[in-house]
């Protein structure tokens, strides 16, 4: 590894993704970075993921460490990511998706990696540009989505370790809805937050996405939001 640049703890939650995990960690060991490290974390699969990952940490020049847990949800995953990470840098990829080509540089640029560097970003977001990989999708959603010039997405992000001091993990309460959930803490916290306008993440629209299940996340959001309304309540009160 290259120890003059700031080891990148990639973390990537998977569960029954055997059908486009090895092009998810292709799209990161392609990237022009050597001091990074890959924590795949199998959140109780019956397919062949653990075998896909395996056979391609044999032969890639950086790290794949895989660790397996009784299936405990999304949220529940990443914080076990986070447990096993090194890195000063906090990067995620979902396991359907994949990352840009040098996407990394200009975030990381703008990224701080110790309290030292004042006036940079603990947080750096990116964009999304959506694709369908045989869904149906309503005629304008992929422009509508591709419009925006940033997201609040893990997956498009760069975060300092520093964030996750501050905010702490996900709310394994939140099966769905818990990235939203960590950057509205985020900014509760006051963390400072910088926007890189280029597309850092190509998120495949597919039939068994998560975000398909309407019912699931609209149930997980109210409950999101309302305890958000409630943290800012107490605060409220706190200061009266």
């Amino acid at each position: 590894m290259n120890t003059s640049q700031p080891l990148i703890s990639v973390i990537m939650a998977v569960c029954n993704g055997e059908a486009f995990i090895a092009a998810a960690l292709g799209s990161i060991l392609a990237q022009k970075h050597d001091s990074l490290e890959i924590v795949v974390i199998d959140d109780g699969s019956t397919d062949g993921s653990a075998r896909r990952v395996q056979e391609l940490a044999r032969t890639a020049a950086n790290p794949i460490r895989y660790a397996y847990q009784p299936n405990r949800g999304h949220p529940s995953a990443l914080n076990h990511g986070l447990r096993l990470a090194r890195g000063k840098v906090m990067a995620f990829l979902d396991a359907d998706d994949l990352w840009t080509p040098g996407r990394l540089p200009a975030q990381l640029a703008r990224l701080a990696t110790g309290p030292e560097e004042a006036g940079k970003a603990w947080i750096v977001l990116g964009r999304m540009e959506c694709f369908s990989d045989g869904a149906n999708i309503p005629p304008g959603q992929l422009e509508n989505a591709n419009a925006k010039p940033y997201h609040y997405n893990l997956s498009a992000s760069l975060i300092s370790s520093l964030a996750f001091a501050a905010v702490g993990g996900f709310d394994e309460t939140l099966l769905a809805s818990h990235d939203w959930d960590w950057f509205v803490r985020a900014r509760e916290a006051r963390v400072p937050i910088a926007i890189e306008t280029g597309i850092t993440t190509r998120k495949r629209i597919h039939v068994n996405n998560m975000t398909r299940q309407q019912k699931k996340m609209n149930h997980y959001t109210v409950r999101m939001v309302k305890q958000a309304l409630d943290r800012r309540r107490a605060g409220e009160r706190t200061t009266d």
